[in-house]
């Protein structure tokens, strides 16, 4: 760990990690699902000292800890998914561009140039998303109404921040954070790279970069101001997909 707030992240990882959102979603949220109720139990026994905020044991000795069982669970391995997992998905966010296919003016045109022979493909895709958005949605909601556990309940109070007072009054509410948001979010983006590749992974660099012109010469109209990142389309076939072929 590198910082305290380093320590921070990982403690919120570990404690998604533990929690019945985890498990009940890890084929969505792209963990392993055969693995996730040794995860769990592992993550669960060796966070709860960190349950009191009178325990002030910095929390790099629990991560240590769970690293090793993670270890004895599935090697290297899954360790080292753990790591990727956390850059690529729980902290990581594919950028606005994502979305931009979807934005239809009036006319059922594309506000963005489409390339001409992929605008059947471009439709499929935005359809797929939104079945695949009204699904999750019902999904998680249906889960949710079950109420949560006593776990899930304790690891989203705020006591749970403990030696972690010293951080910024935005950072600790993210510890409360609701634990439906955060799995809603990771399937949101895990489905649009997953369907990017099965309805639009044909395209070339050359369409894919006049599509990407295209997006950057309608900023205003797409709603996207000069200073938000807009990451060239496909890349995260190289990037976050790779998770999906281990």
């Amino acid at each position: 760990m590198k910082s305290i707030d380093d320590e921070f992240r990982w403690k919120r990882l570990w404690l998604f990690l533990s929690s019945d959102w985890a498990a009940e979603f890890a084929e969505e949220l792209w963990l392993p699902p055969a693995a996730m109720p040794h995860i769990q139990a592992a993550t669960r026994k060796i966070i709860e000292p960190w349950m009191d905020a009178n325990y002030l044991e910095p929390f790099s000795t629990g991560h240590y800890q769970l690293c090793s069982a993670m270890k004895v669970i599935g090697g290297d391995k899954l360790v080292h998914y753990i790591y990727d997992w956390r850059s690529l998905c729980f902290e990581g966010s594919l950028s606005g561009f994502k979305w931009l296919p979807l934005w239809k003016q009036e006319d059922e045109r594309y506000i963005v140039d489409v390339p001409e022979r992929a605008v059947g493909a471009f439709s499929a895709f935005r359809a797929a998303i939104i079945q695949a958005s009204k699904q999750r949605t019902s999904r998680l909601e249906a889960f949710q109404r079950r109420g949560r556990s006593r776990w899930d309940y304790a690891i989203t109070t705020r006591y749970l921040v403990g030696s972690l007072d010293e951080l910024p009054e935005l950072d600790r509410e993210v510890m409360l954070e609701s634990l439906q948001n955060t799995a809603d979010s990771i399937i949101y983006e895990n489905t649009f790279v997953e369907l990017w590749s099965s309805y639009l992974g044909f395209l070339t660099f050359e369409e894919l970069n006049r599509l990407f012109q295209s997006v950057l010469s309608h900023r205003e109209e797409v709603k996207l101001s000069s200073g938000v990142f807009i990451e060239f389309p496909g890349t995260w076939m190289f990037e976050r997909a790779r998770l999906l072929t281990r």
